[in-house]
């Protein structure tokens, strides 16, 4: 493999030289450290397949034709015979590196397949940091007759709802964000193809299903014997971290390891979050153990401590939130049983598992879930789910989140549109170009299986548009960052 070292030294920030690796791929490391930089792969006809560089993309001044330029540089170097055989497809900016794509045409219809190509990643310094060589078995059906793009449209559209939200337009998420708080409709959309050929396109609706909560006394218990903080437990440690202050409490004098990360469950702790300004608990993470062979609590009793907590917290809870309702999982109008932690958040990842076990325990205790969302005159907020998870045996608060906004940033909002949803759809129809395009499944056999389907594109944006203002009419599209498709 000397000759093909020879040819990637060139593109290498530092003399290297290479060991075969065990998963039949060489490894690169610098000459003068002898720390590994990256590494190749080869396919079986020898050429190489993959290629990564370690570390991050360094930046620098290219422009993007010459990063297609060291793209292509690279292709021609190690896979001469291929170049007449791939396009450009698309040029993408993932805030450093781009990721350059080359691809097939079909040669019916001068559409992409994704199934072979290269993939070339480069800095903005013109380094290439990752390089992926696919190809795989494919069919191509194509279909007898194909409808128009008007009945694409219209197919679409019959499967396109809206939400009237109270959503913030963050830039981050928005190109054409004001970082404001704004009534809009939010766009769902429940077939993302329709088949060329004009069959039933699939479907997918998660509109979410919420429901009202009875309106209670605050309960007269404190907070802290709420959550399962008792006279018996001792305060070990207040930690002040970024305007939060957070509190460890533990039945033992010296249970271990503590740390302000709420997001990782410390063994036989219970950390309470507060925010210095608000004064409002913000998140508790609860790593008591607890004997899970004893009777479970029931979903009933779990439901009313994750009220008691909500109600602690905000005396006007039945007016503040909605509880979220999966029809799997009710057992009431109002809640559903979790019975594992997927849904809690990274504090319940696999690795705060491991971090959680120890001499005494092997896992988590499981939990009832309640999702609490935020709404405003029977409006939804947006992203502003509050997460309780309740102890199946214990009954303590296991898990709580709180994600709420501050009242001023949306209690000045009129609570009704001016835009109906109908204009809004009608706005929104404007925007869209149904665009044919190449999806791929795979057969039982795992081979690529392509067919025809009608995609919507929105020209005028270059991004989606996600969201309409229910008082302006204004369609406000994600930001896709520099990409040119091809």
């Amino acid at each position: 493999m000397a000759s093909i070292l020879h040819k990637l030294q060139p593109f290498l920030p530092v003399e290297v030289y290479q060991t075969y690796a065990d998963y039949e791929g060489y490894e690169l490391f610098a000459k003068k450290t002898n720390q590994q930089i990256g590494m190749y792969t080869l396919n079986q006809q020898g050429e190489i397949s993959s290629f990564s560089l370690d570390g991050e993309a360094e930046e620098g001044k290219f422009s993007k034709q010459e990063l297609v330029e060291v793209a292509a540089n690279f292709i021609e170097t190690f896979h001469p015979d291929k170049k007449d055989e791939y396009e450009l497809s698309a040029i993408i900016d993932f805030d450093n590196p781009y990721m350059i794509s080359y691809e097939k045409r079909d040669e019916k219809y001068g559409l992409f397949l994704h199934s072979e190509g290269f993939t070339v990643s480069v800095a903005t310094n013109g380094q290439i940091q990752q390089f992926f060589y696919a190809k795989e078995e494919y069919q191509i059906l194509y279909p007898d007759t194909i409808i128009s793009e008007e009945k694409a449209l219209e197919t679409y559209m019959e499967h396109l709802s809206f939400d009237l939200t109270i959503t913030k337009f963050d830039p981050e998420v928005f190109k054409n964000g004001d970082n404001h708080i704004h009534l809009s409709y939010s766009v769902n959309e429940h077939a993302f193809d329709i088949p060329a050929d004009g069959g039933e396109p699939a479907t997918l609706n998660e509109e979410i299903d919420w429901k009202p909560i009875s309106p209670q006394a605050p309960p007269k218990d404190e907070l802290y014997q709420l959550i399962g903080v008792t006279s018996k437990h001792k305060q070990l440690e207040v930690i002040e971290d970024e305007n939060k202050t957070i509190e460890c409490w533990s039945l033992r004098d010296d249970p271990g390891h503590v740390n302000s990360d709420m997001d990782e469950v410390n063994a036989h702790i219970i950390k309470l979050c507060f925010g210095q300004k608000s004064g409002h608990l913000l998140q508790v993470t609860n790593g008591e153990q607890v004997d899970q062979d004893r009777n479970q609590i029931g979903i009933g009793e779990a439901k009313q401590k994750a009220l008691d907590v909500m109600f602690k917290l905000f005396p006007d809870a039945d007016k503040r939130f909605r509880l979220e309702v999966l029809e799997d999982h009710v057992e009431d109008d109002y809640l559903f049983e979790e019975e594992n932690h997927e849904e809690l958040g990274e504090s319940f990842d696999e690795e705060s598992e491991e971090d959680f076990v120890d001499e005494d325990e092997s896992s988590l205790e499981d939990n009832y879930t309640f999702y609490f969302h935020l709404q405003f005159k029977g409006v939804r907020v947006d992203d502003c789910v509050s997460i309780i998870g309740i102890g199946k045996h214990s009954g303590k608060v296991n898990h709580f989140q709180l994600n709420v906004l501050e009242e001023a940033e949306y209690q000045q909002l009129p609570s009704k549109p001016v835009i109906s949803q109908e204009e809004a759809k009608r706005m929104y129809k404007d925007l869209i170009k149904m665009e044919l395009l190449f999806v791929r499944e795979y057969d039982e056999n795992y081979q690529a299986i392509y067919t025809l389907s009608y995609s919507p594109s929105f020209p005028a944006t270059v991004g989606h548009v996600r969201a309409i203002d229910a008082i302006t009419g204004k369609a406000m599209y994600v930001d896709v960052g520099d990409a040119t498709f091809y």
